[in-house]
This record gives C-alpha cells, structure tokens and sequence, in this order.
C-alpha cells in the first residue's frame, strides 16, 4: 500500500516540473528557430537522437542532458537549491 505523499513534496515536484519543462521549451524553440535537427543536437552534445528525442518528449528526466542541449544553445539556466 502506497502511503500518500505529503503535500510539501508535491509541490516542490510541481516547482521542479515547472521549472524543467520552462528550460525544456525555451530550448526547444531555440533550436527550431535555428533549424537545428535532433541529429544535429545529439551530435554536437555527443548523445545518440534517441536521448535527445526522449528529452524533448519529457520521457526521461535527465538533468545533465538538458544542461548540456541549454549550454550548446548558450541558454544560461541557474539552478538554485534551498533546504528549509
């Protein structure tokens, strides 16, 4: 039986996915305006076009991947942490 999760949690996964998908999709339209290929980003990043699809398609989370396609694209993402 799966205990519920506390409500804190979901919302720091909320910030989080919000967060991400944000980064995800300035990235995105950064490399279509460019008329970069997924072959081309996986290439230049040196990943296959399966990890750049599956990044695009949100199917996994993989935080070194995003930051590598971001810094290709000279997109400054800042990650903050905070423990209260």
């Amino acid at each position: 039986m799966l205990q519920e999760v506390p409500k804190t949690l979901q919302t720091n996964y909320e910030r989080f996915n919000q967060s991400y998908d944000s980064i995800l999709n300035h990235c995105i339209e950064i490399r279509k305006q460019a008329g970069f290929s997924q072959e081309f980003m996986a290439e230049w990043i040196g990943t296959t076009r399966k990890s750049v699809v599956d990044l695009e398609n949100r199917r996994h989370v993989k935080i070194g991947l995003l930051l590598m396609y971001a810094d290709k694209l000279s997109v400054d993402v800042k990650l903050t942490f905070e423990l209260n």
